[in-house]
């Protein structure tokens, strides 16, 4: 009977709580009232004509000029905006975490004196403010300041802290690429003697290069214009946008081959319709980083070893397109076969359809056939893939001789015609001759593939 008379009043209890619980959360809420804001500063930042900053024992400062900031120093640079606005709005509106004395107090427990740094803004009408940054709060994250003159003790946080600690290269540009890569026109790699240039196409190569291979072209190293590989050249292309400097080394050098750059082992040029960059690259600097310039300026900068990795590692034959030749069906009329034991001729006849054609219909008659024997479209587009789909496989790295073991010889339908020839290279591979250049290699295995889809069409 004990226990039942327990069990009811823990049920009962648990029910007078649970209602309790319901009632509370349906009262209302009253929202936490937000804290006000304790503002420091507040000025329009068109009347600030000057700023001086006094940290890490150096003074930079900045100015007005033909309405733009410049910095004072003797060498041209290029100023980041963002760092300038930065310390420009932190004089023109600028908030406390907390307001901590109004009264008098030793600035030496708070880092002021000497102060961690010191910025002071000169305003139209001979105004000044000056503001110091002290020491970090042991509290939370944030750094008394004080404005001089108001004898007032604040806290801020950490990005007015860093904003008024910044230096002179806090200021400079970093980037270094003003291409814009979807705009780009040209680029030039250089690492030693091996070079890699691509450029736009021009005209009426907009449309002999069409098929697969972009708006590039690959002009160099090879002796004759190749497309580039739509899988790879766009990774190299994102490659220029991580070259940012890691450090500004010599704004005045007197000897540049202190930095490897009186004979550079690596150039980088690139342009856009508007601006371009040339760059040369020297030595290491023992810490994990490497020595460069622009080509026109005197300026030695670094950057991250591993940002010029892909120049130190280019091969332009993976960027090249390998097809030895891929013409679009359409524009073939004929194309012959050769071996040294027999000879395959495929064609590609072409009439007008009688009548009106039907909506999905080119209104074009195809037939196709292999030495003067009609086939199926189907067998014929097979075998026709395997002979357009042939690649290169690596550099023919060496001088060839002797008669050709393949001969395919394309006729198109603008009368032009392609030949290319396969000569004896390896017991593996065979070398690609096309208009009389050789400059790749070819499995035997591909081509033995691409020949036994021929000879089934007969």
């Amino acid at each position: 009977m004990r226990r039942r008379t327990s069990l009811i009043l823990v049920f009962s209890a648990c029910a007078l709580a649970g209602g309790l619980t319901l009632i509370l959360r349906n009262l209302p809420r009253k929202e936490p009232e937000a804290e006000p804001v304790v503002q420091i500063l507040r000025r329009d930042p068109a009347r600030i004509e000057r700023m001086m900053l006094e940290s890490r024992g150096a003074s930079t400062v900045l100015f007005r000029s033909g309405g733009s900031w410049k910095v004072d120093y003797p060498h041209p640079i290029r100023l980041w905006e963002v760092s300038v606005n930065n310390l420009l709005y932190t004089f023109s509106r600028l908030d406390a975490v907390r307001l901590l004395s109004e009264g008098p107090y030793d600035r030496k427990d708070y880092g002021l004196d000497p102060p961690a740094a010191q910025a002071t803004a000169y305003l139209t009408g001979g105004e000044e403010l000056t503001l110091r940054l002290g020491a970090k709060s042991p509290s939370d994250n944030t750094w008394f300041l004080e404005v001089e003159g108001e004898g007032k003790l604040f806290t801020v946080t950490r990005n007015i802290a860093d904003y008024l600690q910044y230096s002179l290269p806090d200021f400079r540009v970093r980037s270094v690429n003003p291409v814009r890569l979807e705009q780009l026109e040209y680029l030039f790699l250089r690492r030693g003697d091996l070079v890699l240039e691509t450029r736009l196409k021009k005209g009426g190569e907009l449309a002999r290069f069409a098929l697969t291979y972009g708006p590039y072209l690959m002009s160099r190293p090879y002796k004759t214009l190749r497309g580039l590989s739509s899988e790879k050249f766009p990774g190299l292309l994102l490659e220029l946008d991580e070259l940012s400097i890691a450090e500004f080394v010599d704004d005045a050098p007197s000897d540049l081959g202190r930095y490897g750059l009186d004979k550079p082992w690596g150039e980088l040029v690139a342009r856009d319709d508007r601006s371009g960059m040339h760059l040369l690259f020297g030595a290491r600097s023992g810490s994990g980083l490497v020595y460069f310039k622009e080509a026109d300026a005197p300026a030695v900068y670094a950057l991250e070893e591993s940002r010029v990795e892909f120049l130190r590692a280019f091969q332009p034959f993976e960027y090249v397109d390998k097809y030895v030749f891929v013409p679009e069906l359409n524009d073939v009329s004929r194309i012959e076969v050769r071996t040294k034991t027999d000879s395959y001729k495929l064609s590609v006849t072409r009439v007008p359809v009688e009548g009106p054609p039907a909506p999905d219909s080119t209104g074009i008659l195809e037939r196709f056939a292999v030495d003067g024997r009609e086939v199926s479209p189907e067998a014929f587009k097979t075998a026709f893939l395997q002979i357009a789909g042939l690649f290169a496989e690596g550099n023919a790295t060496r001088s060839v001789s002797g008669l050709p073991e393949l001969t395919i010889r394309f006729e198109l339908t603008d009368g032009d015609a392609v030949r290319v020839e396969y000569l004896p290279y390896d017991r593996s591979f065979l070398a690609v001759s096309r208009d009389g250049l050789v400059e790749f290699a070819i499995s035997r295995e591909q081509v033995g593939r691409m020949l036994a889809a021929v000879e089934s069409l007969r």
